[in-house]
Formats: C-alpha cells, sequence, structure tokens
C-alpha cells in the first residue's frame, strides 16, 4: 500500500491523531534526562525530522527563582525536548510591576521523505544532468533515465527566535518592544517548466534548496489611566532570500515546437521568493465615554515594497540574442500601501443589553507600475515583438478595498440563559477581478443555557447571503494582454457565463453549530459537539455549485479511585458539487464550449473517523503511576464522476489513509526528589491513492517526477530517563 496525498496530509498535517496521553509537566526545580532509541520515522510529533535506527537524547528542564522575594523580582527557564530535532528554549525575568524579558527559541523540522532524480547538483548551486545524459522528446525516450536516479532528502527546518520586553515607565506610561527571527533552509519541491503552450510544454520536479528570513520587529509606547488609553506602535517585517534564482539543465529535446537551442543542454531559470518588507504605523485608543459606554479605535497605515532585481527573459544565450525589447525596467518597483481602521462602540450595562457596533474599513492601495513585458515563455522560443503577440503582457496593479458593519448584542440572565445576537454587512471591491464588487450579508444567533448545574448547552445559527456587480469574466486576461492581440483572437476571451470562481460568486451559506456537556451521571462526564456548514451557489452553472461540511465529536471522562480514563469518537464529512464543460483550443475552441454534449459533473465525498482513549492509574500513595494512550484516524475519499455522451469516463477507485498512535508511560519514583519513566510510542500509516501510488520518475511522458512523496511508515521509540528535583 502507499501514500494518499490529500487525505494522508490531512491526517498529519492538522494533528488529528494526537494520543490522549502526554508527557507531565515539570514542577519549577526539575530537569529530566536519558536516552531513547529510535526505529523508523515519525510523521508527527516531537520526534519528528529524525529518521532510521537512531539513539536520541531526553533532556527536559524547569527552573524558576524567586531572589529577593519582597522586591517581587522572578527568572523562570524552560527547556523542552532538548536532545531532539523539536526543541524549545523559553527564558522569562523581570520585576512585578516594573519590567519583563522573555525569550523563546525554537526548532521545528518537517518530515524527511526520499525523492529520486537525474539531476546532481553543481558548484554554483545549479542542477545539472550526468555524463552521458540521453535528451528525448518524451521520459519513454531516455534511456539513461533509470541509471542516472539518485535518492535526494526532502526535508526542511524551521528555527524561530524572539526576544521581547515590558518596561513600566513613570506613570502612566508603559513601553512594549518584539523582535523575531524566522530562518527555514533546506530542500523542497518545485515544478521546473520549458515551454509554453499545452502541446510542447515539459516539466521535471526539482529538489530545490531554499534558505530564507524573516525578521518581525514591533514597538509601542503605552499611556493608561482609570478614563482612557492611547497606544502608539510601529512594526516592520522584512523577508530575505538568499537564494535568488533556481537554475536547472533541460533534460527534454527534439520538442515540436522548440528551437533546437531550447533543449538539452540549455538551462531554464525561475526566480524563488523576492526579498521584501512591509511597515506600519499603529495608533489605538480606548475611552469610557460615560459609566457603561466606550470607544476603541485602531488606526494603522502601511506599506509594502518589493524591489528584487528581475531576472533576465532568458538563460539560453541564443534565445536572449533575439531580444529586441528589453525588459522595461530592471525590478517590480513594488508597492502597495496599506489602510487599516477599525471603530468600536461598546454598551456595557449590568443585567442589560451589552451591543457592540464595528466599523471597519481595509484598504490595499497598489501603486506598482505598469508596463510591457515581451516575455520568452519557458525558456523555448524567439521573443515575438509584434503588437498582436501573445507573449507582449502587462502586470496588472490590482487593488482591493472592503468596507464591514457589524452589531452584535448579548444578554446573560440569572437564570444561567445566555443570548448572542449579531449582524453584518460587507462590501469588497477589487480590481482587474471579474466582479468589480461583492456584497455579503450575515445574521446569526446563540443561545446559551444551564438549565441545571450539570447540564450545560449551547446552539448558534447563522444564515449568509453574497451577491455582486456584473460579471466579466475576461477582464483579467484582456487587461494583461495587448489590444492587439485580444483582436486578433476569433471569438475574444469571455469565460463560460456561468463558470465563477467561487470566492466571487454569489453564494448562500447556512451554519449550525452546538455543544452539550453533563455530569449528572458522574463520575462519568460527558460532552458533545457539533457543527454543520452547507453553502449553495445556485446561479453558478459550472463550476462549485454545492458544498456541505460537518463534524461531530463524542467525550467521555471517567474518574475514581486513582483511575482516569478519556475517550473520544469524532467524524467530519465533506462534500462538494463540481459541473463543468470541456473543450480545446484552436478552432475547435468556440463550437465546443457552447457544446453541452461535452457537460461533466463530479461529486467528491471525504470522511474522517477519529477514535482515542486515553487511561491512567496512580495508586494512592503516589509511587508509580501508568499513563497510556491509543488513537486511530481514517480517511476516505470518493469520487463520483459523470459525462455527456461527446466525452468517456471511468470509476475511480477510492482513496484512503489510515494513522494509528500509541504511547505508553510508566513513571516510580525513587525518592522524594527522583523519578525514573520508561516510555514507548507508536506510530503507523498506511494509504492508498490511485492518483500517486507507484508513482515514478518515468510515469507520465512530459514531467520527469521525484516519485511518491508521502510512503507508508512504521515507527517506534523507547525511553528511559530520570527525574531530578534539584530545588525546593
Amino acid at each position: 500500500m502507499n501514500a494518499v496525498a490529500p487525505l494522508g496530509a490531512l491526517l498529519l498535517t492538522l494533528g488529528l491523531a494526537s494520543p490522549p496521553a502526554s508527557a507531565a509537566p515539570l514542577g519549577c526545580g526539575e530537569v529530566e534526562f536519558g536516552l531513547g532509541w529510535l526505529d523508523g520515522g515519525f510523521g508527527r510529533g516531537a520526534l519528528v525530522g529524525m529518521d532510521g535506527r537512531d539513539g536520541y537524547g531526553v533532556l527536559r528542564l524547569h527552573a524558576c527563582s524567586a531572589a529577593g522575594r519582597n522586591d517581587g523580582r522572578y527568572a523562570v527557564l524552560r527547556g523542552e525536548q532538548l536532545g531532539t530535532g523539536s526543541r524549545q528554549v523559553y527564558a522569562r525575568l523581570g520585576q512585578q510591576g516594573r519590567y519583563r524579558i522573555e525569550l523563546d527559541h525554537r526548532r521545528i523540522p518537517s518530515t524527511v521523505t526520499i525523492g529520486r532524480t537525474p539531476l546532481r547538483s553543481a558548484d554554483d548551486g545549479a542542477l545539472v544532468l550526468p555524463d552521458g545524459w540521453v535528451a528525448a522528446p518524451t521520459t519513454t525516450g531516455m534511456e539513461a533515465l533509470p541509471a542516472a536516479l539518485r535518492p535526494v532528502e526532502l526535508a526542511n527546518t524551521r528555527r524561530s527566535s524572539a526576544i521581547g520586553a515590558r518596561v513600566r515607565l513613570p506613570e502612566p506610561w508603559t513601553l512594549e518592544t518584539r523582535y523575531r527571527q524566522q530562518r527555514r533552509d533546506g530542500r523542497s519541491v518545485f515544478g521546473g517548466l520549458f515551454g509554453s503552450t499545452g502541446g510542447n510544454a515539459r516539466a521535471i520536479q526539482l529538489p530545490v534548496a531554499i534558505d530564507t528570513t524573516s525578521r518581525d520587529y514591533e514597538a509601542s509606547l503605552r499611556y493608561t489611566d482609570p478614563a482612557r488609553h492611547w497606544r502608539i506602535g510601529w512594526r516592520l517585517s522584512q523577508f530575505d532570500n538568499a537564494i535568488d534564482r533556481w537554475q536547472w539543465q533541460n533534460p527534454f529535446a527534439g520538442v515540436t515546437g522548440w528551437p533546437p537551442v531550447a533543449g538539452f543542454p540549455a538551462f531554464g531559470q525561475a526566480q524563488p521568493a523576492p526579498d521584501n518588507r512591509f511597515q506600519q504605523l499603529q495608533l489605538a485608543t480606548a475611552h469610557s465615554l460615560g459609566a457603561h459606554l466606550r470607544l476603541l479605535g485602531d488606526i494603522a497605515i502601511g506599506r509594502m515594497e518589493q524591489d528584487q532585481p528581475f531576472l533576465p527573459y532568458s538563460s539560453v544565450a541564443e534565445l536572449a540574442a533575439t531580444i529586441a525589447d528589453p525588459l522595461p525596467r530592471g525590478s517590480l518597483r513594488g508597492r502597495i500601501d496599506t489602510r487599516l481602521v477599525d471603530l468600536k462602540l461598546q454598551s456595557l450595562r449590568p443585567q442589560a443589553w451589552h451591543w457592540t457596533a464595528t466599523l471597519r474599513h481595509d484598504l490595499r492601495d497598489n501603486r506598482t507600475p505598469t508596463d510591457a513585458f515581451v516575455a520568452i515563455s519557458g525558456d523555448a522560443q524567439a521573443q515575438d515583438t509584434d503588437p498582436a503577440s501573445g507573449q507582449r503582457r502587462y502586470n496588472l496593479a490590482y487593488d482591493y478595498r472592503s468596507d464591514r458593519l457589524a452589531l452584535q448584542a448579548s444578554r446573560r440572565f440569572q437564570s444561567g440563559l445566555a443570548i448572542d445576537l449579531d449582524g453584518n454587512h460587507e462590501r469588497i471591491r477589487r480590481s482587474f477581478s471579474a466582479r468589480d464588487e461583492t456584497r455579503e450579508s450575515q445574521i446569526a444567533a446563540g443561545v446559551r443555557a444551564q438549565p441545571r448545574d450539570d447540564l450545560e448547552t449551547h446552539v448558534r445559527l447563522a444564515l449568509s447571503d453574497r451577491d455582486g456587480s456584473a460579471w466579466l469574466g475576461s477582464r483579467a486576461f484582456v487587461a494583461s494582454h495587448s489590444e492587439a492581440y485580444v483582436d486578433s483572437v476569433p471569438g475574444g476571451f469571455e469565460n463560460l457565463p456561468g463558470l465563477r470562481p467561487f470566492p466571487l460568486a454569489d453564494r448562500r451559506r447556512w451554519q449550525a453549530s452546538g455543544s452539550a456537556a453533563t455530569t449528572r451521571f458522574a463520575p462519568l462526564d460527558v460532552a458533545l459537539q457539533f457543527a454543520l456548514l452547507r453553502d449553495d451557489y445556485a446561479r453558478s452553472e459550472f463550476g462549485l455549485t454545492e458544498s456541505r461540511l460537518g463534524n461531530a465529536t463524542l467525550e467521555l471522562g471517567w474518574a475514581r479511585g486513582g483511575w482516569n480514563w478519556h475517550g473520544y469518537a469524532g467524524r467530519e464529512w465533506m462534500h462538494f458539487d463540481q459541473d463543468g464543460r470541456s473543450f480545446l483550443g484552436g478552432a475547435v475552441r468556440l463550437p465546443q464550449a457552447q457544446d453541452p454534449a461535452r457537460n461533466w459533473r463530479a461529486e467528491h465525498a471525504d470522511r474522517v473517523d477519529s477514535l482515542g482513549l486515553g487511561l491512567s492509574y496512580a495508586p494512592a500513595d503516589g509511587r508509580w503511576r501508568l499513563d497510556a494512550g491509543v488513537s486511530r484516524n481514517d480517511a476516505r475519499g470518493e469520487i463520483e464522476v459523470g459525462t455527456g455522451p461527446a466525452l468517456t469516463s471511468a470509476p475511480l477507485p477510492d482513496t484512503r489513509a489510515r494513522l494509528i498512535s500509541a504511547e505508553l508511560r510508566w513513571q516510580r519514583r525513587l525518592s522524594a526528589r527522583s523519578t525514573v519513566l520508561l516510555e514507548w510510542r507508536h506510530e503507523r500509516f498506511d494509504g492508498s491513492d490511485w492518483a500517486s501510488d507507484d508513482s515514478g520518475p518515468q510515469t507520465l511522458a512530459n514531467v520527469i517526477l521525484l516519485g511518491e512523496q508521502q510512503p507508508d511508515y512504521r515507527a517506534h521509540a523507547v525511553a528511559l530517563s530520570l527525574r531530578w528535583q534539584f530545588a525546593e
């Protein structure tokens, strides 16, 4: 069995499989150290990023002091998982009422996967093919490919460090500042493309190096007295990419429509995420207007900038020599000015309705200059400077504006009944969009009741409706091409009238959620939660026409005589209905686009079932303790496809993924200061996906793949450690 790409990633990324058992927190003045043994690679948790049969360290620390207890000084130091790749160190020191300094460092590795590629890294960082490479129009003709494949590790690590301080100045002033830096390095997957049209495009999945650093700095000055509060702040966010281009050798040659110089041994190139910067000035205030009325306001003015130099149109010297219309400028000179205004008026009256009225304005004014760029698409064609050329493109400066008005009201009664009401209306305007303006209104009501001391219930219902201005699906496409090119295309460019992207389409949404919890059956505690959501795109003939989402979870807990156990069972389900029409380009585009016999539909049904159980026991004297936990998560996806008489289709197999996690921990107190711990962990993932099972580098004719990226795995870990209390 092989991995399930979307559903398996859902299980691993969202952490649905967390076992109930967890490491007990260390008390102040305690350290835990020991050794562990690992067999296999885990997909989640503290042991992610470690693979094979290796030993690892167990090291945790919690130290704190209250030196000078009478003056309120304190210091805290915590370290978690210091012997593994997923480690964290946190420190805090200060004096109550005067100052506080906090430091935090985290290392977060990703799961390790192994791909296979014919590319090697040259001294200058470019990815090159081995000696003796035999190029061909498709992978089936690449005789040297199987022997040239080598394994490559795909993984990355994030290192996040932060320091913050808060200092109380002479009354009523307070100064706060914080700096955070995040570094990410390793290897990731990127699709390297050659050619531009559907007939001659070729690609290879690249194991590209990544090395980025983001830095965020915030500083603010606060003024607070009983009647008012002021805050002025400044924020700087900067992103730096140490790699300014990826370059790779073209493994294809002899492709129809390419000039011979475009194929092997030519190189292609692409620019990763560019350096950029964001600054923002913030002003916030809160004023009391009488005994029960308060005004709050936030204003923020910012600027986004991106000015990294462009790469040349082509890295192929012969194609670069054809350039008669050079780059109009050396860099994007990107600039977006932002403005955010958030005003709230609150009424807070005891034993009465509490209400809040909110007005929010969000503006992104794009000041980036617009020019014509005559690109050499995919490093596989000569530049075409004809005014009617499809290569002539204009970069578009997209603007965005959102205005939102909201009203919330709530009332709490002595009987335990609580009522929440809210409504809002939002208008969004976008430039170069298929729809200039969208408008959405929502109303919602919630009731929380406690009819008995041992029973709490809650339910919330919401309804929203979205519509907008007239529809022109080709707006952005036409604006990004020359007028001469648009006039030269028979039939022009217009999306199907009923094909509307779901973020812009008319939509009606129904939502319901609720919960109930009771201790009536003590020592058994019971809790139930559910949520339902349905979207209806009734005016969309094609695209997403309906979606239904839901989840329900039952939790149970029981405690008596040193025994404690809790369990949960949950289900999440997702249903999506899509309709479309299949048509090709060229001379058949217009008649096929109008042919209902080429319609198709797809009904998607995904489901995730989760079960978990945790158990612990400790005798009355507390000399030892046993904790155990196990969880199982099953995901299943089904797609039912239907087509019109002009198309053909076949049933698609179901996709499945299963993740099982288990943990067992035993601890025995040796003395008043020491405790020995023995821990075992297990994780198993199995999946099947027809779209990626057994996929290898030569699976597709026009793309060289890296192979399956999420294989099944089994992982075990055993650790023995000692917890010692070194201070009272």
